[in-house]
Order: structure tokens, then C-alpha cells, then sequence
């Protein structure tokens, strides 16, 4: 048992063994909640008689009233204890089965190695120094250079070689398969992806000049295009495996990868198999149809596409349809999408003024307000000018405001603020400044007259709305009527894609760049998106192929 709680916190820690305390609880109770494999019933059913109730099955407010003391006053035997007597037979017998099974098995054979393999080698020192438990278990992955009877000599990724290194020490590393959002993971067999989209009120945008000829279905390039320099004039192998994805293509398409890259030259004439090729926007080459292209992107999304197709990353922060959707009319703002709008309004202002704002994401700031201690990277708040953080209660957002130079903050919460609210603001912000060893004798907290929402999901508007008005250094005030409010999701979702970092070296699938040279990319013959060939299935390579953004 306590090898499974090691491997547990090891896992949750993720580098930071000295934390441990702060997960144990946590891990405890998932270790406790977990069907055994032994027993076929987790630990707590056995003990109790029912499954635990976890902690977002538990309502806020839960009032008891005559009827709850009515049943706790009669005395009978509970359903729960009335179970556990049926369960012993039950889980002897399964024990008795698995035990049976251990002693039938054979013994472990020993994995043979062999040039080229790709391993991890076993963290040795974990074991040998105090504190060490916690630490990643394996290191790696290395490469196996050579093999000599139970010595290996292997080469990490940088070109260093470690000699003799004994194979019991070693395991074979096995490549994961393509990542995929978490929101598709969650969500995505429940995700229409052919629903239909109402195009009558999109923005005008040129549709005159269709995409250029598509390059074959699945060459995969050298990498997804940056700058194309001609049309292709024989088609590469269907599933052939670029040498570095993330270079310029041989035989590149004469469209840019990404729809909002501007293109080398003007697009050619298409020479798509289709009988009816789909009409696309071409890619922009002005300010003014890149806009264009981008409200009609967040059009899509908040009439309803939530496909998982990359539209933007700022900073480290990657939306998709899906993220573009959450911003739409009725809809409560996510982490994703609050953090990168402030990551982009931030940028704006520290471009403009020369005091320097930083933002400290949702994620930190809620824990915060929580009492906790978040791990920030290290920064000396006195170089700022403004410290802006959104912090997330009960599906609620406000904004809190630092001023580390004028020793004070300030408390905005779309519903208006208690005193409490803003005492509690002044106490972890000095609690915060204290811990970086600021002065904060005679801190002070207040909040400023601002508009209050109408509705019950337009708090993270409104929370960066607040954000935008103080880093400009306006009056907090602003139009508060539904059309008002959409007007401004519009606004915030269209600036976070025309503010996105450069996506052609990314799958506009899984967000993720690929750099072994093994993997085979597939770009739509639509919108010309580049995407990896098994994060979208693995489509037949002899057909035309349309991304989830772009099926009819």
C-alpha cells in the first residue's frame, strides 16, 4: 500500500516532491474510491456499504429539515450494513480467484534489446538519497546504441552517451499516441460535427477567387507550408514521411497552411477533384478581409460549431472552436479564453507605455483568493506597474487589481462588492506582496463605480471588460444591454484570433507541434489547414479530404 500511495504522489507532485502534503489528501482519497482489481468493489464500499459521494456531488446549501430527523430517529438496521454481510462471501471468493491466478503465472522473462530502441532507463539515485521517492521513477528516453550481454550503452536527445548500463535498469519506451484536447476526450462523441451553420448574417467577405489546387490528399511535407513558392507539379506519396515536419515543403501547395497567413501570391484556379468544389475565403492579404475571415470563423462558432479545430494560441494558451464557442451569447467564459484575452491586452498595453503590466492567470489567482500559495514564476512585483488577476468562485469571476508601487488594490465584481469582499482582497494581496518581500505597511484595498451585469453569465465579460477599461486608464463605463454584451463577447473572441501566434507549424487538430520525422500529415483541400494523419483518423489518403470546420 504504501508503494501505491508513492506512485500516486509521485505522479500528482510532477517535479515538485516537496509539495507532497498538499496532494495526500486528494490521493487518498482516489486510492479509496477506486474499484481493486482484487476485490472487484472499491475500499470505501466495503467499509460503508455505498460509493462515496464526491465532492461536486455535494450540494452548497443543504438544509435539514423534520423529515431528515424523522429518518435518523428510527432505529433499524441500515440498508448500507445489510450489504456488507452479502459482500464477504463475494469478495472471498474473488480473492481466492486471484490468488489462484498469481501462482499459475510464469516467470517474467527479461525484454531483449536491440540496437535503435528507444528506452527509459531507471532513476537510480531516486533510491539512494533522502527524499528521493518522488522523484520521476525513469529518466529518458534514451536511444540503445550498442548491446554487450546485459550492458547497453545509450545516447540521451542531446548527443550525450552513457556506457554500460545494465538492461534490468532499462524498459522499452512506448510512443503515445496523438494527443488529443481534454474537451474532446470529455465531450467529443457527444460533438455533432456535420451540424449545419445558418450563413445569411455572416459579414461580407471575398469569395470571388477559390482555394488553389490542393497538393495530394496526404503528402506529407517536409513540413506544413510557411512560404509556398510554387504549385506542386506531381503529387507526393500518399503516406509519405516528411523528414522534419516543420520546414518548408518540397513540393508545397500554392496556399499557406494557416488561414490567416498571408499568402505569397495570389491563389490559382482549383483543380479539386470535387464534381462541386466547396467555395472558401482565400487567404487574406489586408487587414480589413483578415477581419473579416475572423469574425466569420466566431460567426461558426457561436451558431453553434464547436468542432475541434485549432483557431488560435496566445501564448500558451490554444482555443479552438469549441473555446470560441463558450465566449458566445449566454454562455459562462472559460480559464482558456480569460487568460488569453488578458495575455493579449497586457501585451498591448506593455507596448504602449513604458511602466510594464503582467497578468497572473485564473488558475493562480483563484487559488489565491483560496488561501493558497500558488507556484508563480519568479517575480519581483516592484517591477511592475499593474498586476491584474480574474479569479474564479462558484462559476463566478472578479477582477483584482494590484498597484505594487502606490501600496494598494482594488476589488471588482461584477455583482458589486461587500465589505468582506474587499477585506478580503486587501488580505491576500498583502499576504502576497509579504511573501515577496514587499513593504506593505499601509496597504489599502478599495474598488472603483463601475456597471453591474443584468444576467447570470456575463460575469467574465464584464471581468475583462474591467481589465481593458484600467490598463487604458478610462472611466469603468460601459453599456450594459444584451446587445451591448454580445457586442462585446464578438469583440473579445474576434481580437483573440486576430491576435494568434503563427499556427503552421502546429495541428490544427491536437495544437501540438510534431518533431519525429515519422509522421505523416494531411492537409484539407477546403481551407488548406494542415493537420496529423491520425489525430483526424487516419482518412483515406485516395480521397478528397474535408477538416471538421469544413464538411458540408
Amino acid at each position: 500500500m504504501n508503494g501505491t500511495i508513492q506512485r500516486a504522489l509521485s505522479k500528482a507532485v510532477d517535479g515538485h516532491p516537496h509539495t507532497w502534503d498538499e496532494y495526500l489528501d486528494a490521493v487518498m482519497f482516489g486510492i479509496r474510491t477506486k474499484k481493486q482489481i482484487t476485490t472487484q468493489y472499491s475500499p470505501y464500499f466495503l467499509m460503508f456499504g455505498r460509493e462515496a459521494r464526491y465532492p461536486s456531488e455535494v450540494p452548497e446549501h443543504y438544509m435539514i429539515d423534520g423529515a431528515v430527523e424523522d429518518i435518523v430517529g428510527v432505529e433499524e438496521l441500515a440498508e448500507e450494513v445489510k450489504i456488507q454481510e452479502s459482500l464477504r462471501s463475494i469478495v472471498s471468493d474473488s480473492v481466492s480467484k486471484k490468488q489462484e491466478k498469481a501462482k499459475g503465472r510464469a516467470q517474467h522473462i527479461g525484454t531483449v534489446f536491440k540496437p535503435g530502441d528507444r528506452v527509459w532507463r531507471q532513476n537510480i539515485r531516486s533510491q539512494q538519497r533522502k527524499g528521493g521517492k518522488l522523484d520521476a521513477g525513469f529518466l529518458g528516453p534514451y536511444t540503445v546504441i550498442s548491446i554487450q550481454g546485459k550492458n547497453a550503452d545509450i545516447q540521451d536527445d542531446n548527443g550525450v552517451i552513457f556506457r554500460k548500463i545494465n538492461t534490468d535498469h532499462l524498459k522499452i519506451c512506448i510512443r503515445e499516441s496523438p494527443r488529443l484536447p481534454h474537451c474532446l476526450k470529455n465531450q467529443g462523441s457527444k460533438i455533432n460535427f456535420a451540424q449545419p451553420l445558418a450563413d445569411a448574417a455572416l459579414p461580407p467577405y471575398d469569395t470571388t477567387s477559390p482555394p488553389s489546387a490542393p497538393a495530394s490528399p496526404l503528402s506529407a511535407p517536409a513540413s506544413p507550408p510557411s512560404a509556398p513558392a510554387s504549385p506542386p507539379s506531381a503529387p507526393a506519396s500518399p503516406l509519405s514521411a516528411p523528414a522534419s515536419p516543420l520546414s518548408a515543403p518540397a513540393s508545397p501547395p500554392s496556399a499557406p497552411a494557416s488561414p490567416l497567413s498571408a499568402p505569397a501570391s495570389p491563389p490559382s484556379a482549383p483543380a479539386s477533384p470535387l464534381s462541386a468544389p466547396v467555395s472558401s475565403p482565400p487567404a487574406p492579404s489586408s487587414a480589413t478581409q483578415r477581419s473579416s475571415l475572423a469574425e466569420k470563423y466566431v460567426h461558426d462558432a457561436f451558431t453553434g460549431k464547436n468542432v475541434f479545430v485549432l483557431l488560435s494560441k496566445v501564448n500558451a494558451y490554444k482555443l479552438f472552436y469549441f473555446d470560441i464557442n463558450k465566449i458566445g451569447p449566454h454562455m459562462e467564459l472559460e480559464s482558456q479564453s480569460i487568460n488569453a484575452f488578458l495575455a493579449v491586452i497586457v501585451k498591448e498595453y506593455n507596448s504602449k507605455n513604458t511602466g510594464q503590466a503582467v497578468f497572473i492567470d485564473s488558475f493562480a489567482m483563484t487559488a489565491m483568493w483560496q488561501g493558497k500559495s500558488p507556484r508563480l514564476k519568479k517575480m519581483n512585483p516592484m517591477n511592475y506597474e499593474i498586476i491584474l488577476g480574474i479569479n474564479n468562485q462558484h462559476h463566478h469571476w472578479t477582477l483584482v487589481v494590484i498597484y505594487p508601487q502606490e501600496k494598494k488594490s482594488l476589488f471588482l465584481n461584477p455583482l458589486g462588492e461587500s465589505k468582506q469582499d474587499i477585506q478580503k482582497c486587501l488580505q491576500i494581496t498583502r499576504a502576497f506582496m509579504r511573501k515577496k518581500g514587499c513593504n506593505v505597511s499601509r496597504w489599502t484595498c478599495d474598488t472603483v463605480k463601475h456597471p453591474k451585469q443584468q444576467d447570470i453569465t456575463s460575469c467574465g465579460v464584464f471581468s475583462l471588460k474591467f481589465a481593458e477599461k484600467i490598463l487604458s486608464k478610462e472611466v469603468v463605463d460601459f453599456p450594459v444591454s444584451r446587445e451591448a454584451v454580445h457586442s462585446m463577447r464578438l469583440e473579445i473572441a474576434v481580437r483573440l484570433i486576430l491576435n494568434s501566434e503563427d499556427l503552421k507549424d502546429l495541428c490544427h487538430f491536437c495544437g501540438e507541434m510534431e518533431s519525429d520525422t515519422d509522421v505523416n500529415w494531411i492537409q484539407c483541400d477546403v481551407c488548406l489547414r494542415w493537420f496529423h494523419h491520425a489525430c483526424v483518423g487516419s482518412p483515406p489518403t485516395e480521397k478528397t479530404y474535408h477538416c471538421f470546420a469544413c464538411l458540408p
